[in-house]
């Protein structure tokens, strides 16, 4: 009967090598990683609701096929003249991102479905392009952020949030990037101790979790 263990620590070194050698080969294709990732419902390629939203966006040319929700608490009434002037300069700055194909607000239709006592939301046309919804999501919350910095001064609680299909799986890949970081931590010093126990070396050990990290 062949002894794995002995087997494996008498060619440990060929063992590190042949780890070191597969990294090497699939270092190229690493950053392509994300990419090729989907988080989430938001597309799935071959299904009728993605045909219907391909229609939508080629042969329509609609505002709203992809789109976001902007929702802002903490701002005046929008009955009110300095609710109604909130609004405007968000809408106006929203309305003037490269990504925005088109906004619809309470302005607009002065609809009371926009309107609630916490605030109001709007919905918000996006052209992704060639970019990734990734890359558009951040761009859309940067452009927030700033208005939060200029309306703070005099309203101390305003809030503005992005939500949607596009912002969700942007915040389900963060935050599973975040707790995949997490769990490597907390197994990490017993994946060591099983490593040396295998290879019989703290280099040939380390070797794999070098490599991998």
């Amino acid at each position: 009967m062949i002894d794995v263990a002995s087997t494996i620590v008498h060619n440990r070194r060929w063992i590190a090598a042949g780890f070191a050698l597969v990294a090497l080969l699939l270092l190229p294709f690493a950053p392509q990683t994300a990419d090729k990732l989907e988080v989430g419902g938001a597309t799935v390629l071959h299904s009728e609701a993605a045909s219907v939203d391909d229609l939508l966006k080629t042969r329509f040319d609609a505002p709203f096929a992809s789109n976001l929700v902007l929702v802002a608490t903490g701002i005046p009434p929008l009955e009110d003249a300095a609710g109604s002037d909130v609004l405007y300069e968000i809408v106006e700055a929203v309305r003037d991102l490269p990504s925005v194909t088109g906004v619809l607000s309470y302005i607009d239709p002065v609809d009371p479905v926009f309107l609630s006592e916490h605030g109001t939301f709007l919905v918000v046309g996006i052209n992704v392009g060639e970019r990734r919804m990734d890359e558009v999501v951040l761009e859309l919350r940067e452009a927030t952020q700033s208005l939060l910095a200029q309306f703070r001064p005099e309203y101390p609680r305003i809030e503005l949030a992005w939500t949607g299909a596009g912002a969700l799986d942007y915040d389900l890949r963060l935050t599973s990037a975040t707790d995949a970081a997490q769990a490597e931590q907390r197994v990490l010093p017993l994946a060591l101790m099983l490593l040396f126990v295998v290879f019989g070396s703290v280099v040939s050990a380390l070797c794999p979790v070098l490599i991998g990290g």
